[in-house]
């Protein structure tokens, strides 16, 4: 050794590790089927975090539905620099619901032309005549 004492001694005492007689393609099938089994665990638990994930903004939303011709607000959380976030206008766009692409996203005509926007992103002005 270089002069310094091990931090522990467990390699000493364990010795070389036994290292078994399998050839290279024993090898990377046993190491495919370890991955294997580690991709489907992760998928699992990453398929548990999303259902929990989604159950958690669920709670959070109300469902809003829109009909075209409808006038809204944009949210559009812009940042000055020496202002307080408390007194700027989140909603300082205006527009007009054009086409309800799925349940919860919209294609709106604003000042600057069409954009889509999701439900949670908008509020009723005002309501679409009836026809």
């Amino acid at each position: 050794m270089t002069g310094r004492h091990p931090r522990w001694t467990v390699d000493l005492l364990l010795g070389e590790p036994a290292y078994s007689d399998h050839t290279l393609p024993e090898y990377a099938q046993e190491v495919r089927d370890r991955l294997t089994t580690a991709y489907e665990t992760v998928r699992e638990n990453l398929q548990t975090a999303a259902v929990a994930a989604s159950d958690w903004y669920n709670r959070k939303t109300r469902l809003r539905d829109f009909c075209v011709g409808d006038k809204v607000r944009l949210y559009c959380p812009r940042q000055f620099i020496g202002r307080s976030p408390k007194l700027q206008l989140n909603y300082s766009q205006t527009g007009k619901i054009l086409q309800k692409l799925n349940s919860s996203a919209y294609l709106v005509k604003t000042a600057k032309g069409k954009k889509i926007f999701h439900a949670d992103k908008l509020k009723l002005i005002t309501l679409c005549p009836e026809n």
